[in-house]
């Protein structure tokens, strides 16, 4: 069964005599566009939670129903005898990433039984490394400083931390001999989860075909299977990019909610790739992170365009500046601005806008 995600936020307001609030949120603010309400009864202790706590949650939405909290859990102060564990604070920080990534562990306290494991995707989501605990080893008890392991993300007490974690067969890397390879990957399918991928193949006599998708590829080590059922009434050619979800189904991981997005919309270096016109909406120099507002890429995406200063050239935005760019994709199957400059020419792409919740 597919599990909800799970998100961290911190209390934006409560009214105790009401027993009802907000929560805000950064993950699902690029989900839905406001703050989370918050209901007394979906606290799982039934406590009355104060500004700015931070809270661990799932989301309930659907039926023109706007989103809510539910299964909220007030996240406990941590001990003295534990590691520092800050809430990460990422442009995807919320949502607890779907599949299974690779990475190294980069330490290990065998006494205390727990370390760090360093992974460059998720490094990139959350910007630091994975807090790894002896719990989530299984068997395994013990691991050593460079071993390469594949493990899950779930959301602890502390924050975000390792899961069901693997040690790989010969894994050792930094100087030593490199993991003999490893079985491709069964991450899990997460409900609502949203990637963007290209069709590979499609039989339209069979019904049904290929999309590839290099976020979806790590996860789950192959191409994802699309039938013709969840297109509905769209047709596809190989090549058409799409937008897709990922669920479970009789014979393995398939394709779900696919949206077909109109020709030229991701950047590729061809002359009628669009070029899109934003306001920059936030920025955090020091995370190097921030975000636009352009209403022609949230027709498509529904939410802001992510935007790093890997593709700024050194300059910082400020608020409220406007900016040109194209759309790209990044490493987690996530669109983000590239391109980025001064221009003035705007050019849109043909196709119909995504209407339904991204």
């Amino acid at each position: 069964m597919d599990q909800m995600a799970s998100f961290v936020g911190a209390i934006k307001s409560w009214n105790p005599a009401k027993g009802w609030g907000f929560i805000e949120c950064d993950g699902t603010f690029q989900l839905y566009g406001t703050d989370i309400f918050l209901l007394k009864s979906q606290i799982t202790t039934g406590q009355c939670p104060n500004k700015g706590e931070q809270v661990v949650f799932q989301i309930r939405a659907g039926n023109g129903r706007a989103p809510e909290a539910t299964n909220v859990r007030l996240v406990q102060s941590q001990s003295a005898s534990a590691p520092s564990l800050p809430v990460p604070a990422s442009p995807y920080t919320a949502a607890v990433p779907t599949g299974q990534y690779v990475g190294t562990v980069k330490s290990w306290n065998p006494d205390k039984g727990w370390g760090h494991i360093e992974c460059a995707d998720t490094q990139r989501m959350y910007g630091k490394d994975i807090f790894l605990m002896r719990s989530a080893l299984g068997g395994v008890q013990q691991v050593s400083k460079n071993q390469q392991v594949r493990f899950t993300v779930s959301v602890g007490q502390k924050g975000h931390e390792a899961a069901n974690v693997q040690v790989l067969t010969g894994g050792f890397v930094g100087g030593q001999a490199h993991p003999a390879a490893a079985p491709p990957g069964n991450g899990s399918a997460k409900t609502g989860q949203s990637f963007c991928g290209s069709i590979k193949s499609f039989n339209p006599e069979k019904g049904w075909g290929h999309i590839e998708c290099q976020a979806t590829h790590q996860a789950y080590g192959k191409d994802v299977f699309v039938m013709r059922s969840s297109l509905g009434e769209q047709a596809v050619q190989t090549g058409d990019k799409v937008m897709f979800t990922v669920t479970q189904g009789v014979k393995g991981v398939q394709a779900d909610s696919v949206t077909v997005l109109p020709a030229g919309i991701f950047a590729s270096g061809a002359e009628q790739e669009a070029t899109f016109a934003g306001i920059v909406k936030g920025f955090n120099a020091e995370k190097g992170w921030g975000h636009i507002d352009c209403a022609d890429t949230r027709a498509y995406f529904n939410k802001d365009l992510f935007l790093h200063r890997n593709h700024l050239g050194g300059h910082i935005p400020q608020v409220g500046e406007e900016i040109y760019f194209n759309v790209g994709l990044n490493s987690q199957g996530q669109p983000e601005a590239v391109n980025i400059n001064q221009g003035s020419a705007v050019a849109r792409p043909k196709g119909k806008a995504r209407t339904s919740p991204y």
